[in-house]
């Protein structure tokens, strides 16, 4: 999968929440039109715990999205931590479960 991400509200291009959150979502579905017969185009809004579901059920466009940004999200963490040396590392948000 390539998808060559939008440009984050902090005006860089690369960010994580630009490439691989759940804001960006649509847009990297709108790049895979062509995948119709996942489930995801069957919703309105995508949201992580759909994509993470569907994969789970061997839908291959979930798949191929949820593995696109579950390499993107370790090697931000991987970033932070040479540029910071913290002790800790705390991930928060929600994966959209309503």
């Amino acid at each position: 999968m390539k998808y060559d991400g939008e440009i984050c509200s902090c005006g860089n291009k690369g960010c994580v929440e630009a490439q691989a959150s759940t804001d960006v979502l649509n847009k990297i579905l709108k790049n895979h039109r062509k995948n119709k017969e996942s489930s995801l185009f069957k919703l309105d809004k995508v949201e992580f715990h759909q994509v993470f579901k569907f994969a789970d059920q061997g839908d291959k466009l979930a798949l191929e999205i949820r593995n696109y940004c579950l390499n993107i999200w370790p090697s931000a963490i991987v970033n932070y931590i040479h540029a910071y040396d913290p002790e800790v590392i705390i991930i928060g948000g929600h994966l959209g479960m309503m």
